[in-house]
């Protein structure tokens, strides 16, 4: 039973060419892309984690003003760590 079915559907894969293609394409691309946003969210989720205290790092931001813009970055002055350090 199980042989008829694979033949039937191999016969149906080329009859259909075009269809089997759209679907394996599409299910290619939906699987790939699936994978690629897990492997993102797992890395979001785990960032640091190596660390013994990774539950008190913290991460410090500044917002500039610049000709009327605000902008954000994580570049700070090199004394500000001894600074947060002795607060």
């Amino acid at each position: 039973m199980i042989r008829s079915l694979l033949k039937i559907t191999w016969r149906n894969l080329f009859k259909n060419g075009w269809f089997t293609f759209a679907n394996l394409f599409s299910m290619t691309i939906g699987m790939a892309t699936s994978i690629l946003i897990f492997m993102w969210v797992y890395d979001e989720l785990t960032y640091d984690r190596f660390q013994t205290n990774y539950n008190s790092i913290y991460q410090v931001k500044a917002n500039r003003n610049f000709k009327n813009e605000i902008l954000t970055s994580d570049e700070m002055v090199f004394p500000l760590a001894d600074a947060l350090g002795n607060e």
